[in-house]
């Protein structure tokens, strides 16, 4: 299967398995995931102290009623579950020394 790529980038694929158990925090009936809309991501924290990610075409604001923990990928990477500028998830990276 390949990755899919445009809107919402490559690396769904690599990662599914992951995200299709992931849920919004406090929606544990919700899917953050519609097998398309969660990619590996770029992801800073900015001078506000709030995160934003890297949606392919702009640096989205993260709410945070959408944070995930910390590396709950656990691969490392931030992800991000994202459709048209709306955040279903995000999971930063951990910080870097």
């Amino acid at each position: 299967m390949a990755d899919h790529i445009g809107q919402h980038g490559v690396g769904h694929t690599e990662m599914h398995d992951v995200y299709k158990a992931w849920h919004p925090p406090g929606n544990p009936k919700t899917s953050c995931c519609n097998n398309a809309d969660c990619r590996p991501t770029r992801a800073y924290v900015d001078d506000n102290g709030t995160w934003r990610a890297w949606n392919g075409l702009f640096w989205l604001v993260v709410p945070p009623e959408r944070l995930l923990p910390t590396d709950f990928a656990g691969d490392g990477r931030s992800h991000l579950c994202e459709s048209a500028g709306h955040i279903y998830c995000f999971t930063p990276a951990p910080p870097r020394s």
